[in-house]
């Protein structure tokens, strides 16, 4: 009985680990054309599924999470500090991430 409780658990895992793997892509896919159009504002929704929930499916999504920010950046007004620093925090962030995850700088 145990053996069949152990196997039903692992085939879950199995299937949970390749609906997630999909779910990826997917969105990895989707935020990518839009970073190759170089339309990075519409690239974020997508973008931050897949840095959240997919954080070592390929390196270029922090590649990409910087271009995307660095244009947020070039975007925000002189009087919007606020805004300005947000960004600067988020690509510490992305960096900090980076590094954690393939161990670059």
């Amino acid at each position: 009985m145990k053996k069949h409780i152990i196997l039903a658990l692992m085939v879950s895992a199995a299937i949970n680990a390749a609906a997630q793997d999909i779910n990826c892509a997917k969105e990895y896919s989707m935020y990518k054309e839009f970073v190759n159009v170089e339309a990075y504002s519409d690239a974020r929704e997508s973008y931050w599924k897949v840095f959240k929930s997919c954080p070592q499916f390929s390196k270029n999504i922090y590649i990409d999470g910087v271009k995307i920010y660095h244009d947020l950046m070039k975007k925000v007004g002189e009087d919007d500090d606020a805004l300005a620093n947000a960004y600067v925090d988020t690509l510490g962030m992305i960096y900090m991430q980076r590094i954690k995850n393939y161990g670059e700088e």
